[in-house]
């Protein structure tokens, strides 16, 4: 089972980037330097640099932290995987867009499933219903380990329907979009 619940890193560090403004005098400015922070990140000189402003950011003591930023690509990663995968993401996760778990679902190459839950942000499948995820967890195990998976068909992606929290999530963040 292989869990990727991350976009590129470089999808991250941009979103990171954007975020990253400051208020001065009532009015807000992006960070000075944001476009050579997002095309120079993996620079070793220049890691340092972002190791700074996220420790500025986030008031995280950093000095016992190992931080070392490489490019990561999932969506290319995983076409090197050829065990059968059990993709689980949120519907409302947004952290990681459901665009970026299924252009990694696409790229996997042996048995995959995708499984899109009503959990109502990111990470919080198990939360949400741990009952259900326990369960289809355990099956997906079973049919690996039995080799039941093997007469189903490669592909599937089951898609929880949509329940009263998730009608009042989708409403509350095209608010925010607005």
């Amino acid at each position: 089972m292989v869990f990727i619940p991350f976009d590129s890193s470089e999808n991250l560090i941009k979103k990171g980037l954007q975020n990253l403004k400051f208020s001065l005098f009532g009015y807000e400015f992006d960070v000075p330097g944001r476009s050579f922070l997002e095309q120079y990140a993996f620079h070793p000189y220049v890691q340092s640099l972002v190791k700074a402003i996220l420790k500025a950011v986030s008031n995280l003591n950093t000095h016992n932290i190992q931080t070392y930023v490489y490019p990561l690509h999932p969506a290319e990663s995983i076409k090197k995987i050829s065990i059968p995968c059990f993709f689980i993401h949120c519907k409302n996760d947004q952290k990681v867009p459901v665009k970026a778990i299924e252009s990694v679902y696409k790229g996997a190459a042996g048995y995959k499933r995708l499984w899109l839950t009503n959990g109502r942000h990111h990470f919080d499948s198990f939360f949400y219903n741990p009952e259900i995820y326990t369960e289809r967890v355990q099956k997906f195990f079973s049919q690996v380990m039995s080799g039941e998976l093997f007469n189903e068909p490669k592909e599937k992606v089951v898609e929880d329907k949509d329940d009263s929290t998730t009608a009042m999530l989708k409403k509350k963040y095209k608010k925010r979009r607005v």
